[in-house]
């Protein structure tokens, strides 16, 4: 399994924060209580079901409820999952490839994450993780110190000792099945040592079956001969055939040209005849054409002078409209003149107030500045309260984990 990143939402002191990963080796670093301890715990709660302590304790202080996406690569099937878990009970996979949630609730996530990481399906994750992936700093050799008989329950499970046990068990089979082929191929071994107490025999029928064979071969050089002479004859015969059938083709284009021929001559005719109509009816509407063509020229030049006359509508509705805003602009600017001398016979008593609203002014935006560093201050001290608070617990953890 490889993580690929992790996202925190309102956890301890995390409000929302991402991590994204790389392949090789992670190096996490900043100063205490920074929140690098939590990263991991984040990635133990979502994808091994285990948390040190209770979740309101894994919620930032103010938020109602925290949450944990952990992304990982299966070694499995190389794809990437996302695993979401929230404080308030939600918890399930996603897909990101075809968008959809793969399973939900802890009774099926627990199962499906036990096969993506390739365990047992019985193994209990927090407990794995607790004694093999995420040893807490300063036990990791706890294990080495108990008596043999802890130290082999523990042990034998993470190196899979019965697992090689029952590799051992199916291998005995096929150890078996090779000594019975063993039997099987001594058996055959003497069989054919029986049949090869005949051998004189049987060579000297192999010489017999050999002079028979060469028989064979001179009748079967006879028969190619004579199969190589009716070759060339059906050769021949097939090379006149195809000659045959070249003239026949020349036969059909050729008649099928000459009907073209005839199909052409008789359009051309029809063609003649009627160019012959078409040309009478030209001589008769010469006339009426030079007619239209005077009658077009003149539609065009009345067609100019409406045009120019439509221009010079347009031209003068536009400077109609032009004048009447210049009148309504004209109004308004004497009645903002005359607004304008109003207010200032108005504002002259107000003179003497304005500087005292600018001193006010400045006075109220050094009182903000003050508040605001304030309210900073109270925060920092809200801080470093939960921090001490946290450091007490650790204290006391580590005190009780020394005795």
């Amino acid at each position: 399994m490889f993580i690929t990143r992790v996202e925190l939402r309102d956890i301890k002191n995390h409000a929302d924060s991402a991590y994204t990963f790389q392949p090789g080796v992670i190096s996490i670093c900043g100063p205490n209580g920074s929140g690098k301890t939590t990263i991991l715990e984040a990635i133990a709660w979502a994808l091994f079901d285990h948390l040190e302590y209770k979740r309101e304790d894994f919620v930032r202080r103010g938020a109602k409820k925290g949450q944990v996406t952990v992304g990982f690569v299966s070694d499995l099937d190389q794809r990437e999952y996302l695993v979401t878990r929230e404080t308030g009970g939600v918890f399930y996979v996603f897909d990101p490839v075809t968008k959809t949630r793969l399973v939900e609730q802890r009774s099926q996530v627990i199962p499906w994450l036990r096969q993506r990481l390739g365990v047992e399906p019985g193994t209990d994750l927090a407990v794995l993780f607790r004694t093999t992936i995420g040893v807490p700093q300063g036990t990791f050799t706890y294990d080495f110190t108990l008596p043999p008989a802890s130290r082999k329950a523990i042990f034998d499970q993470i190196l899979r000792v019965e697992e090689y046990r029952e590799a051992a068990d199916t291998l005995r089979v096929p150890q078996r099945i090779n000594e019975s082929k063993i039997v099987e191929v001594d058996r055959q071994i003497s069989r054919f040592e029986g049949e090869l107490a005949a051998w004189d025999e049987t060579r000297q029928a192999l010489d017999q079956a050999r002079q028979h064979l060469s028989e064979i071969e001179i009748g079967l050089d006879k028969t190619i001969l004579k199969r190589d002479q009716l070759g060339s004859t059906v050769s021949k015969l097939e090379e006149q055939r195809q000659q045959l059938d070249r003239q026949r083709s020349v036969v059909r284009e050729s008649q099928l040209r000459l009907k073209g021929l005839e199909d052409r001559l008789n359009a051309g005719q029809q063609a003649c005849q009627q160019a012959a109509a078409a040309a009478n009816l030209v001589d008769r509407a010469r006339p009426g054409w030079r007619s239209y063509l005077e009658i077009v020229k003149e539609l065009e030049r009345l067609e100019a002078r409406r045009e120019e006359r439509d221009r010079q509508r347009t031209s003068l509705n536009n400077l109609e409209h032009q004048l009447i805003e210049l009148v309504s602009v004209e109004r308004q600017t004497r009645e903002r003149l005359e607004e304008i001398d109003r207010l200032r016979v108005e504002a002259e008593p107000l003179s003497s107030l304005a500087e005292r609203q600018r001193e006010c002014e400045e006075s109220l935006l050094k009182l903000r500045e003050w508040r605001g560093e304030s309210q900073s201050l109270r925060l920092s001290k809200d801080r470093l309260n939960d921090e001490l608070a946290k450091l007490r617990t650790r204290y006391l953890q580590l005190t009780s984990l020394i005795e």
